[in-house]
This record gives C-alpha cells, sequence and structure tokens, in this order.
C-alpha cells in the first residue's frame, strides 16, 4: 500500500451486503441451518435456553451463555463420569480430586460444538458468494479508495471491480483459506464475574472450564485493531471516510472507535459520512460521536438508498447534517 494514493476510506459492514441484496444476516443463517445442519441448530439452542438474542445479534449472544443453565443440562451427565472416575483412583476420599479430569470436564463436553459452530459458519459464509454477479452494483463508490471490509463476501471485488490490493478483509475472506472471525468481546474473567455469586462461600471450579468453553467464541479484537494500524498511517492524503452499513454494537464500535481515536486521521480531519438503517441505528451513532474525539461538525448522516449511484461529495447533503 503506497503513501499519498487514497483520499477516501471506506468501512464495509453487513449492511452493505444486505442493501444489495445477499442473504448475510445471522437470520439467514439460522435459515441455512434449518436446512443443512438442523441437529446443530437444535443443539445451539438449547445451549442458549432459546435467547431471542441469538439470532438477533449473534456474536454479542455467544458471549451471554447462562452458566447455571449449561451445568444444569449437563450436570448428570458429568457427575456419572465424576462419580465413576473417583471410584476408580480415590477410593473413598473422592473430594480430594479435583473436578476436572483429564478429558471429563465441562469444556472437553462442550469443545466440539465450537467446532461444529465453526464448521458451520464457515460452510454458510461460501454459500453467501454464489449469486453476487447477479446483483446490481447501485452505489457509486470513489475510484481512489480504500476499503476496510468487515464482511466475508466478495461483493466489492465481484460487484464493484475493486482490486484486492484496496481491501483488507480484516476478518477473513470466503473462498480461500482465511480463518473466518466471528465471536464475542468477553474475556474469561468477565464470564466469570458474571457468572459467579460473590456471596458463595465456595468457588465453583467448573466455571472455570465454562469460561474457557465460551472463551473459544470470543473474536480477538486487539489482533484485528494491529492489522489497521499500519493502514491508517500510510493515509497521508486522507479527505474522506466513508461507513457503509456498520453496526455500532458493542462488539463492533470498538473499531470505529479505534480509527477515529488515531492521531493521524484525527490531524487529517477527515469527513465522516455515516450511514444508518433505522432511527435506533441514528441515535446509537450520535450517542457515538458524542463520546468522540472528533469535531462535530465533520459528521454527515445518511441512509444507503438516498446514495444509490449518487456521489456523496457532490450531493446537497444539508439536510442530513447533524446537529448534537
Amino acid at each position: 500500500m503506497k503513501e499519498n494514493r487514497f483520499k477516501d476510506l471506506y468501512i464495509i459492514g453487513n449492511g452493505f451486503d444486505l442493501h444489495h441484496g445477499v442473504k448475510s444476516s445471522y437470520n439467514h443463517f439460522k435459515i441455512w441451518l434449518e436446512k443443512n445442519d438442523k441437529d446443530l441448530l437444535l443443539e445451539m439452542e438449547v445451549l442458549w435456553n432459546n435467547n431471542f438474542q441469538l439470532w438477533g445479534d449473534f456474536e454479542r449472544a455467544l458471549g451471554d451463555i447462562d452458566y447455571k443453565y449449561v451445568k444444569e443440562k449437563f450436570g448428570k451427565y458429568l457427575h456419572k463420569e465424576h462419580y465413576e472416575i473417583k471410584q476408580k483412583f480415590q477410593g473413598n476420599h473422592p473430594e480430594l480430586l479435583p473436578s476436572c479430569i483429564g478429558n471429563h470436564c465441562l469444556e472437553a463436553k462442550l469443545r466440539p460444538i465450537v467446532k461444529k459452530i465453526a464448521h458451520a459458519f464457515n460452510r454458510w459464509v461460501l454459500t453467501l458468494n454464489q449469486d453476487i454477479s447477479t446483483l446490481n452494483p447501485n452505489i457509486d463508490l470513489k475510484e481512489n479508495a480504500f476499503f476496510i471490509n468487515f464482511n466475508y463476501t466478495e461483493t466489492l471485488e465481484i460487484l464493484y471491480g475493486i482490486h484486492t490490493n484496496s481491501i483488507l478483509h480484516i476478518h477473513g475472506k470466503a473462498n480461500t483459506k482465511d480463518c473466518l472471525l466471528f465471536g464475542h468481546n468477553k474475556n474469561s474473567m468477565q464470564i466469570i464475574l458474571e457468572n459467579t455469586n460473590s456471596n458463595e462461600c465456595f468457588y465453583d471450579t467448573t466455571i472455570d472450564d465454562f469460561a474457557m468453553w465460551v472463551g473459544y467464541l470470543m473474536k480477538n479484537v486487539d489482533y484485528n485493531l494491529s492489522l489497521v494500524s499500519p493502514i491508517l498511517d500510510k493515509l497521508t492524503a486522507l479527505e474522506n471516510i466513508y461507513i457503509l452499513g456498520y453496526s455500532f454494537n458493542e462488539i463492533d464500535s470498538t473499531y470505529i472507535r479505534y480509527i477515529s481515536n488515531n492521531n493521524f486521521i484525527y490531524n487529517r480531519h477527515p469527513h465522516w459520512h455515516i450511514s444508518y438503517y433505522t432511527e435506533k441505528d441514528k441515535i446509537i451513532i450520535k450517542e457515538f460521536i458524542k463520546t468522540s474525539r472528533l469535531n462535530k461538525n465533520e459528521f454527515t448522516l445518511f441512509k444507503l438508498k438516498e446514495i444509490v449511484k449518487t456521489d456523496l461529495i457532490n450531493k446537497d447533503n444539508s439536510s442530513m447534517k447533524m446537529h448534537l
């Protein structure tokens, strides 16, 4: 990536693909599972206790699984195994044996589920590219631009002819050997604290196994940010940042805050053009901007449908200016 090449930076979220008709929401993933892996779908909905957020806010829900509920579901099975092993190795003192023995622990019983979720997710993502070539490239994208793409698809490459050298697929890309990244943002200590009672006299050691398992479903945001940093430092001609179809939820907003707090970006004072889908999204974005270090006059809000085949720079968007 050469310096002084790109005047515009695009940050592409899943709303961009959905806008073009790609069936890439997590509800679409659920529909795919219903047709292709119903056993896994049922297993997930049992483990997450039919959490209504599982498919509406999938990544966050992955970290919100209830420990007591999971332990209750696996309890009888685990206790039977523990009892048999204790009787074999500890005789009349089973209480001296740790709760987790080799592979006979909560984490080991749940680990295969993580692998099945990841495998199914990869299979589903591979199907998303199949019909992209039949869709309509209905947004004017700048030629002199770099793209940080949070989608796994090749919508930019297939529909818009964007060269791969101008795109960072930060979560991996379908049809490659990339590891596709998805998940929640909680570390093991957060998971333990959320699922334990400080008033309890005894520490339940199986919570460690549970936290380890939920940790497998965590997205490594810090690593992803390390990929973004060198790109930002080379955008010496940057004038505009376009955020298209991006979610400002608890997990994803971390990336935008990192970019907006970057000293190089801050000193360039680019204009931020941010799309929203619902009025609720608009409110969330405004709240985010209030807590950012950027000049409040450097933002414009719009809906993707308002820029279909329209140049954002030349469009009179005074009616969309934000007043905070």
